[in-house]
């Protein structure tokens, strides 16, 4: 498995991603939990193997089934998009959820949207809201949004516009178009803020130049309120 690392990196050797893989499995296929899960990467993405996604599945599980959670996460993937797979929908949550629990914050934003939305599990909102915020403190930019719309919407949680523009913010700023576009609402109407048309403009600029169409309505908006003052 380490060998297979660094020929993976080019650490102390040439990058030689075939050999990498060849190594992974070797390891895999003796019950490494980590090289299993970095052999279905190899499957799944075409590295140094043919892609083949029944076979990223079969180690993605054998990964997942030892406990490690960047595997259930990617197991749950698989289930829940039918890649190399049958489509089943409640073992997908179940492996969100068991990864989540540990901490991985991509399970945790993919578990909450399972509660969210009632794929695979009944419908809770308390619970997709305490997962979002987990994943949103991890700095995971789309739960920081979603968190941001159970804050502002009382989704699972009391309606908080202080804590929903902070959330929005936080994703906003790692580049994310919805959340770019409600933080710019935040800031014009001081939803929770301040309200501030140039930085609102700023952001709605960030989210128009995306193609978001509501954004570059708003920000044709807040230039005039500037008095066609506001220069990017």
């Amino acid at each position: 498995y380490s060998y297979a690392c660094c020929l993976h990196d080019g650490v102390g050797v040439n990058v030689d991603l075939a050999s990498a893989a060849r190594y992974f499995k070797m390891s895999a296929d003796q019950g490494y939990a980590y090289a299993q899960s970095n052999y279905g990467c190899c499957s799944r993405d075409g590295r140094g193997v043919r892609v083949d996604l029944v076979s990223a599945a079969r180690y993605f599980k054998m990964s997942a089934d030892q406990g490690y959670a960047e595997a259930q996460y990617s197991y749950a993937c698989c289930l829940r998009d039918g890649t190399g797979v049958s489509v089943d929908l409640e073992a997908a949550a179940l492996y969100f959820r068991n990864s989540a629990d540990q901490g991985y914050a991509y399970a945790q934003y993919s578990y909450a949207c399972c509660l969210h939305d009632g794929v695979g599990v009944n419908v809770d909102l308390a619970s997709a809201a305490r997962y979002f915020k987990m994943s949103a403190d991890q700095g995971y930019a789309l739960a920081q949004y979603s968190y941001g719309c159970c804050s502002r919407d009382g989704s699972g949680v009391r309606v908080d516009l202080v804590s929903a523009a902070r959330y929005f913010k936080m994703s906003a700023d790692q580049g994310d178009v919805n959340a770019q576009y409600y933080y710019g609402c935040c800031l014009y109407d001081g939803r929770g803020v301040s309200a501030d048309v140039e930085s609102a403009a700023q952001y709605f600029k960030m989210s128009a130049d995306q193609g978001d169409a509501e954004a570059q309505l708003f920000y044709e908006l807040c230039v005039r309120d500037l008095g066609g003052a506001f220069t990017d």
